[in-house]
């Protein structure tokens, strides 16, 4: 990446991350620090998979890609942590979980921007492999789906059912039962087509 394109992606996160570092969710409770939110993001969300150099290799980044992919990452805890510490103790803060979707959503704008059309898809078929079947909760996946109502309330049931650990080496016998009845939920269709957007498998 050039030095020109480097700084438009910088700008870009700029433009990105200002109105949702400081957006203000009511009825929050101040003990729901956003920076355990941050902590849980940078530890579990999409951009944590950066730490892995299997990934890296599967992605094929280059050098200064990965460099500029990790100086993001600390403008954004960065961003996020002045943007706590310039509230009043009367304000309301995002809860840990609100943080935690803001900022994935903030991520991968970014990532789209900064890695070929190739790399991305990668990454997006790495991180639903890497969530597993939580993911299918996500309201864009859902969507991707076609899910009804019923069935989104039913797998929604069964996800809060799925341990911390799962996508996280060997499954469990009560997580693989679980998945299981999730994946029954599913038409064949649906089933094929998580499937597909799953890519080739990935050895975590």
């Amino acid at each position: 990446m050039n030095t020109t394109a480097r700084w438009s992606t910088l700008l870009i996160f700029l433009c990105l991350l200002s109105p949702v570092a400081h957006a203000q969710p009511e009825n929050r409770s101040r003990g729901e620090s956003r920076r355990g939110g941050m902590q849980r993001y940078f530890n579990s969300g999409i951009m944590s998979l950066f730490r892995i150099p299997e990934v890296q290799a599967e992605l094929e980044l280059s050098r200064e890609t990965a460099e500029l992919i990790f100086a993001l990452q600390a403008d954004l805890f960065s961003e996020y942590r002045n943007a706590r510490r310039d509230q009043s103790t009367d304000e309301a803060l995002p809860s840990a979980d609100e943080v935690s979707t803001q900022s994935g959503q903030v991520a991968e704008r970014l990532l789209s921007a900064i890695l070929d059309p190739a790399q991305f898809k990668r990454l997006q078929e790495l991180w639903l492999q890497r969530r597993g079947l939580r993911a299918i909760t996500m309201d864009d996946l859902a969507d991707a789906l076609e899910l009804d109502t019923s069935q989104r309330e039913a797998t929604a049931e069964l996800v809060q059912r799925i341990s911390r650990g799962y996508g996280r080496g060997k499954i469990s016998e009560e997580d693989a039962e679980v998945a299981k009845q999730i994946t029954e939920i599913l038409t064949p269709q649906q089933r094929k087509q998580w499937e597909t957007m799953l890519g080739k498998p990935f050895d975590f």
